[in-house]
């Protein structure tokens, strides 16, 4: 039987012969594989660290194209101590003088009673609140029943029974109900006090609170009762009256609901931390600050990105050494088209500067850099950031102050727009002159009687008070209107002044603008006649409407947005201080920092040039896997080959071995007798 473990016939050590053969022909293989692969992974991070940098810097881009870094405002104020406040786009660059005599208070009330513990009993039943406007008299304990329901707000009922009837339980209750106001529970040293405070300012905020007390009586101060505070019984004390904002803005005084006031000056909101007689300054101006900002951020960020681009592809002529990318047409291709994108001028017809260099920024021909002349650019922002903007952003300018542009989107088109607003109108109702005998509290039969409708809800009105004057008239109307609409669930509100050629007719205007807005009376008795409200002529409320080049755009509010489907589709521009517009235009461009924006995300989109050429490199690590492979089973083959040989040769060596030995016994063996010789 032939010997087939290696080795064994020959002495040889094949395992290392064979390992060593199949080395000497595939090492070399496998170093170029390799060489081969740690240049594609070292080009794939540095495309990597080119892709980072051009990320950030389309972060810059972008926000240089954001049109409301150019059209911010800062404020500054002359006491901040008494004054703090802010300003939006759209609001006048000046100064405006504010006085402040009071300042709006939340209605406040405590119980009157001393509680021993949080969970003395309070009695059950039920208590309902709302929030008004009222005339409270607290040296003569006076409420007065002309309370007028504040716009929109509804009657909140908290129930008190075993469950909650203490102290702490009825505070708990009514902070949990979400009816405007806030309970707390003092403890003042010698006993515990309940405090009903409205959770915000201003007169239209005071507290009604009605009570239905299980123990039968609901006026007196004994049991559940004693939390009443209504033109009935007045069993809480008043610590503090709701109150509106008395100031001046410019010598005009002016009333707020809250401290912090915000619909007095267009896009300007202040805040009032104190009251005071000399005047404080507010002004207003643009925000020169971050248009620099983000202009310089824009300026440092292509610099970093510069930066990392040579970092990649430097050659050092003298050590004749190359970077990963030397010489790379994607990486040449980019650059070269962001530096087109950067040289470019932008198109607006009304805009002073068209190129980048205008704002102080120009490249450095051997760096390659942008420089910025800070001078430069504070000219520039100082002269009309709107130019700034637009030789960087998307932006549209106007020919009107009341007409700003918003924002836009990637299918809106660059172009001059026309732009026509009317704003929505409310509905309204003019009566007929007023009477002399304006008396309604007389009898029963004096009584007038009417049944309004407003937005759609309809309410019976009964007039019983004695108005003394046309003024009084306006507002006992409006206040019965409006608590008839707060007690039928109804967010509808109205506001009466006079009006007519004599200012002696009532004119009846519901607080909702547009298509829905209404006001109509029904059912109008001879006493209600009294009011004019037996001839009355009305209007129905229209929605806002605008166009852009003629095309029927969508209005929110003051927001006009361009139809879709349409060059101005996405184009959002906003109409200030209500103001019909009929020869108003917007002009609408990119500029170089949008254009950079869009250029950057079609290089790094994923059919992007820089994703080909990544997957180009991602594509070649597999062949040279695929390789690997194709290389591994060479050698597998090789390895069997040598074996083979070696097996054959160690047979053919135990074959000689076997035939030596054979005759070395056979030689060894004496079966002839040895000759003898003899002498003769």
């Amino acid at each position: 039987m032939p010997i087939t473990s290696t080795g064994i016939g020959s002495g040889l050590d094949v395992e290392s012969l064979v390992a060593q053969l199949v080395l000497a022909e595939i090492q070399p293989k496998e170093v170029r594989l390799a060489r081969r692969e740690a240049s594609y992974q070292a080009e794939i991070s540095a495309y990597g660290s080119i892709k980072s940098a051009l990320s950030e810097f389309q972060s810059k881009a972008s926000a240089a194209a954001d049109g409301a870094n150019y059209q911010a405002k800062s404020t500054s104020i002359s006491d901040y101590t008494r004054l703090s406040g802010s300003a939006s786009a759209g609001a006048a660059n000046g100064s405006y003088e504010i006085t402040a005599t009071s300042l709006a208070a939340k209605h406040s009330l405590a119980t009157s009673g001393d509680y021993a513990s949080t969970s003395a009993a309070v009695g059950t039943g039920t208590l309902t609140f709302i929030l008004g406007t009222t005339t409270y008299d607290p040296d003569t304990d006076t409420y007065t029943d002309n309370f007028a329901a504040k716009s929109g707000a509804s009657s909140v009922t908290v129930t008190i029974d075993s469950s909650n009837n203490t102290l702490s339980g009825l505070r708990d209750a009514i902070n949990a109900a979400n009816a405007g106001v806030t309970a707390s529970i003092v403890y003042d040293g010698g006993a515990y006090e309940l405090t009903i405070t409205s959770d915000a300012e201003g007169a239209e905020n005071s507290v009604r609170i009605t009570v239905d007390d299980d123990d039968g009586t609901d006026g007196d101060s004994t049991g559940l009762s004693s939390f009443a505070f209504n033109e009935s019984a007045t069993n809480l004390l008043q610590t503090r009256a709701a109150a509106d904002a008395n100031l001046t803005i410019n010598g005009l005084s002016i009333t707020s609901s809250s401290n912090t006031v915000t619909d007095a000056l267009e896009n300007i909101s202040f805040t009032l931390k104190e009251t005071f007689s000399e005047p404080e300054k507010i002004t207003v101006s643009d925000d020169s600050g971050k248009i620099t900002s983000t202009v310089q951020a824009f300026v440092d960020s292509y610099n970093e990105l510069v930066n990392t681009i040579n970092q990649q592809t430097a050659y050092d002529p003298d050590a004749k050494t190359s970077s990963t990318l030397t010489a790379d047409g994607t990486v040449r291709s980019v650059l070269s088209s962001l530096r087109r994108e950067i040289n470019q001028k932008v198109i607006n017809p009304i805009a002073s500067l068209n190129y980048l260099a205008q704002l102080g920024i120009t490249t450095n021909t051997s760096t390659g850099k942008m420089e910025l002349d800070s001078g430069a650019l504070t000219s520039a922002i100082d002269e009309n950031p709107l130019d700034v903007a637009t030789v960087l952003a998307s932006i549209g300018q106007s020919n009107s102050s009341s007409l700003i542009y918003v924002s836009s989107n990637s299918e809106t088109e660059e172009g001059s727009y026309d732009v026509a607003f009317t704003p929505a109108t409310a509905g309204t109702l003019l009566a007929d002159a007023l009477d002399n005998n304006l008396n309604f509290s007389q009898n029963v039969n004096s009584y007038a009687n009417f049944s309004v409708t407003v937005d759609g809800t309809t309410v019976s009105i009964q007039i019983t008070d004695n108005f003394n004057s046309d003024g009084e008239a306006a507002a006992g109307v409006q206040s019965s209107i409006n608590a008839a609409l707060v007690a039928a669930s109804s967010s509808a509100s109205v506001t009466v002044s006079l009006s007519g050629a004599s200012g002696d007719q009532l004119l009846i205007t519901s607080n909702s603008t547009g298509a829905d807005s209404s006001v109509s009376v029904s059912g109008v008795d001879s006493d209600a006649a009294r009011l004019g409200l037996d001839v009355v002529t009305t209007s129905s409320g229209v929605d806002a409407g605008a166009t852009l080049n003629g095309v029927a755009a969508t209005v929110s509010g003051n927001e006009v947005t361009g139809a879709s489907g349409t060059a101005m589709e996405g184009l959002k521009l906003k109409v200030l201080g209500g103001a019909t517009l009929s020869d108003a235009r917007i002009y609408f461009s990119r500029g170089i920092g949008a254009d950079l924006d869009s250029l950057i995300s079609s290089l790094l989109a994923t059919d992007g040039l820089i994703e080909a050429r990544l997957s180009g490199l991602e594509s070649s690590i597999d062949d040279i896997e695929e390789s690997r492979l194709s290389l591994e089973t060479r050698a597998s083959n090789l390895e069997a080959i040598y074996r083979n040989q070696f097996n054959g040769l160690e047979t053919l060596i135990s074959s000689i071995n076997e035939t030596g030995s054979f005759l070395t016994q056979a030689l060894s063996t004496s079966f002839i007798e040895p000759l003898s010789f003899k002498k003769k």
